[in-house]
């Protein structure tokens, strides 16, 4: 599998709001948080996470403060899909700082210390490996570039409400949907474990149950098995796309292509472990 050398659409517009328009969540421990959004990404909209969490709202003047300053860390992520799990509102639309305006480069990674699994996803949406980019970028710190994307709203909660930065990465453990747990930790007595196999979900998005269908069974008459469904929370149709292995470029564009042929889109793929 290669990283793709053509840039994807762009599919994550935030419809609700604008660049620059600052939305606070509610977190999983009761507080508030603070994220900006930049413009539309590959896997999601494009954020800022802004640093800290609060027992209560902001005020005008604390919130711009916030958002002049830098970021804890930067994402994509599903701000339309996940809005009632995260309980958004939007607060205020303020200046993008110029250093983080835009789309940065992001690892993509499964693993981020794997480098023959990993890639960068440069701004403008093609793909090179690790080394490459390294050569193209000399003095590259990896461990300061935003790892994408954040699937679900439980995982970014945690990140925010433990300050998590992109230095903290630890393997597997940021793509893991809400529904799975961290692999338990081996005993120190245990004999050397195999390589760990994880299984790759790619999910699309419909504005109708007829287009979901129709992509359905496109897909199914090519031998791609994406059963569908109704996300009930969000009032939107989705079809999941399971296979053993890593993300797979060819794979996540020929799903992108049927999705887009029928009104929908790809909103990313999530990376588990699979026993």
């Amino acid at each position: 599998m290669s990283p793709s050398s053509q840039p994807p659409r762009a599919l994550g517009v935030f419809r609700r709001g604008e660049p620059g328009s600052v939305l606070r969540l509610r977190l999983s421990n009761g507080q508030f948080g603070y994220v900006q959004y930049v413009c539309p990404g590959w896997f999601g909209s494009a954020i800022r996470v802004l640093p800290g969490t609060y027992d209560e709202s902001l005020g005008e003047a604390e919130l711009r403060r916030l958002v002049a300053g830098p970021s804890l860390f930067r994402t994509q992520y599903g701000i339309d899909r996940e809005w009632r799990r995260s309980g958004a509102k939007i607060v205020a639309r303020l200046p993008i700082p110029d250093a983080e305006a835009g789309m940065p480069p992001f690892r993509m990674a499964a693993d981020p210390a794997d480098d023959e699994h990993s890639w960068v996803k440069r701004p403008d949406g093609t793909s090179v490996r690790n080394p490459q980019y390294a050569a193209e970028n000399p003095g590259i710190d990896f461990d300061s570039l935003p790892l994408s994307p954040v699937p679900f709203f439980g995982t970014l909660s945690w990140m925010m409400e433990t300050q998590w930065t992109p230095r903290l990465a630890e393997g597997l453990k940021l793509n893991l949907p809400d529904r799975l747990e961290p692999p338990a930790p081996e005993p120190a007595d245990a004999a050397p474990a195999t390589k760990r196999r994880v299984r790759t979900s790619y999910l699309a998005v419909f504005p109708s149950e007829q287009a979901a269908v129709a992509a359905h069974e496109e897909l199914r008459d090519v031998g791609v098995k994406a059963p569908f469904g109704y996300d009930e929370d969000n009032l939107e149709w989705f079809l999941r796309f399971e296979k053993l292995g890593r993300p797979d470029d060819v794979v996540e564009a020929q799903i992108s292509e049927v999705a887009q042929r029928h009104g929908g889109y790809l909103e990313g793929h999530l990376v588990g472990p699979f026993n």
